[in-house]
């Protein structure tokens, strides 16, 4: 009876011992694809640091900056303004950008802070008229189809209706946000107007985001 059980218990440990080597197969992959990705998200222009970029921030400046960490990255503003106010030219003797929340930069770009923690919550480029960096390969006058294809359903969506106003009229437009990536997209008659970078919520990473898995 000892006997007939001996190649079983060969079987087995033969079993296991190619399983420890699958193991340590699958741990030595991994730990080699670890610092292959690494070295890709250091490589400048790179698809993983690219998209590391567009996760961080917008036109240079990322998102959760201070005003001064922001001024050393653009520089100051050419004006100013305090939510709601009119803005002011920050060349006035009197002005301080610091003391103000939204900040206008010529060109269109646009930095909004938190007047508790003075650090950036969004990035604005609001001037359909210039060239306005892509984000995650969208930019000005894609259209939306381009953007579902590329960015897949967006989180959020509003359609806001056209309305006239002291005299002029307001099209109607599309809002269309991606939570995980902090990206919202304002369009109109189809096509991007305006981006707007936010801070990501459960930010994927650029191999899940490639293969759609967040």
């Amino acid at each position: 009876m000892t006997k007939a059980k001996q190649p079983d218990n060969e079987a087995a440990l033969s079993l296991g011992k190619v399983l420890v080597r699958v193991a340590i197969a699958v741990l030595i992959a991994g730990a080699l694809l670890t610092y292959l990705i690494h070295r890709l998200e250091q490589e400048e222009g790179s698809p993983p640091a690219v998209f590391k970029q567009d996760i961080i921030g917008y036109e240079g400046v990322a998102i959760g900056s201070s005003k001064q960490v922001a001024a050393y990255d653009l520089g100051f503003p050419s004006a100013v303004s305090v939510m709601y106010e009119d803005a002011v030219d920050v060349g006035r003797p009197d002005v301080n950008p610091y003391n103000y929340d939204e900040w206008f930069y010529e060109g269109g770009t646009i930095l909004s802070f938190n007047s508790g923690t003075n650090k950036l919550v969004s990035v604005t480029c609001a001037d359909p008229s210039r060239f306005c960096s892509p984000i995650f390969g969208v930019g000005i006058n894609s259209g939306e189809t381009e953007i579902r294809k590329r960015l897949g359903e967006p989180t959020e969506e509003e359609l806001y209706s056209g309305r006239r106003e002291n005299g002029y009229m307001f099209h109607p437009y599309k809002i269309l946000s991606y939570k995980s990536l902090g990206l919202e997209l304002m369009l109109v008659e189809g096509k991007v107007i305006t981006i707007k970078k936010v801070t990501p919520l459960d930010p994927p990473n650029y191999y899940q985001w490639l293969v759609g898995w967040f």
